[in-house]
């Protein structure tokens, strides 16, 4: 039996014309149980489609316009891909920021105005699937060559400020020999197979299924042997020797704490955890609080 995503999309779609967009979760769980019943192959396949593609493109915030707009936008090719990177300021002392899952480039806005003010100058972009970036697939391994792009045309890196997804890939982006001063993780997993597990428990996916989404992942990653500990935070902590600053809500509802907890027991004295309370997975990254010690972090980790 052939399914293609194609078909399974135009589904969900259907779907989601009849139900509100909060089932819309609800439906694509069902439906791929479902197809695990009859073609637990091709359940496999839509599954780890699901899961190394966005399923939305996230709009920019109205609070993120004006930052948004002020940017310098240039669209170019990493890894045969096009991505959209946005600049601000004059390129000295050049900060990367790092979004998240069905994220986008813009959510760096709270950060922009206050690195400007101390002298640096912000850079984020838009990763394939997400916000203006027309292309697709998308991977930690992708983000790391993003950041090595930005790193050989800016860089060195003041520091790199990652967000959700792009916790882990600011890791992967330090250990692949990226030069940046710091690492600022907020609201990151520590561990790759947990971003599967979450998403395997979340779309409750029989084991059948789970074990083939991960047999597809690792396929998909070759060269990379053993993806789960190479593509996770405290993988090989040797290889990272700046400071490292992670934020994290008590109450996140996407990334539990424990992720946190344990990316800074890997490196001990060299990672500060800041646990903060009621911001949740998102608004944490815009609470000013946070800012300020994103900012006043970076500043006093300059060689």
């Amino acid at each position: 039996m052939h399914v293609t995503l194609r078909s399974f999309r135009v589904a969900i779609l259907l779907c989601g014309m009849l139900v509100r967009m909060s089932a819309v979760m609800t439906a694509m769980r069902r439906g791929v149980w479902l197809l695990s019943l009859v073609a637990p192959r091709a359940a496999g396949r839509v599954a780890f489609e699901l899961f190394r593609h966005p399923l939305r493109r996230v709009a920019v915030r109205p609070h993120e316009v004006d930052t948004h707009r002020a940017a310098t936008v240039e669209a170019v090719h990493v890894g045969g891909k096009a991505i959209v990177i946005y600049a601000w300021g004059d390129g000295v002392r050049p900060v990367l920021f790092l979004h998240g899952w069905e994220s986008r480039g813009s959510r760096v806005a709270p950060l922009v105005q206050p690195l400007l003010d101390a002298g640096f100058s912000p850079i984020s972009f838009d990763a394939p699937g997400h916000g203006d970036a027309a292309s697709r697939g998308n991977s930690i391994p992708f983000y790391g060559a993003v950041a090595a792009y930005v790193d050989e045309r800016w860089g060195p890196l003041a520091g790199i400020v990652g967000h959700s997804f792009g916790v882990p890939a600011g890791f992967y982006a330090v250990k692949s020999g990226v030069r940046a001063g710091c690492l600022v993780g907020v609201a990151g997993p520590c561990r790759f197979d947990y971003a599967a597990d979450e998403f395997a428990r979340r779309m409750r996916l029989l084991p059948s299924v789970r074990a083939d989404v991960r047999r597809r992942v690792e396929k998909a990653l070759l060269p990379l042997t053993d993806v789960w500990s190479a593509l996770s935070a405290d993988d090989r902590p040797e290889l990272v020797s700046v400071p490292i600053l992670l934020l994290h809500d008590d109450a996140d509802p996407t990334v539990a704490l424990a992720q946190a907890r344990r990316t800074q027991a890997a490196y001990g004295e060299q990672a500060e955890l800041v646990v903060t309370s009621g911001l949740g997975h998102s608004r944490i990254l815009a609470d000013p609080e946070v800012v300020r010690r994103i900012v006043a972090f970076v500043a006093a980790s300059e060689p």
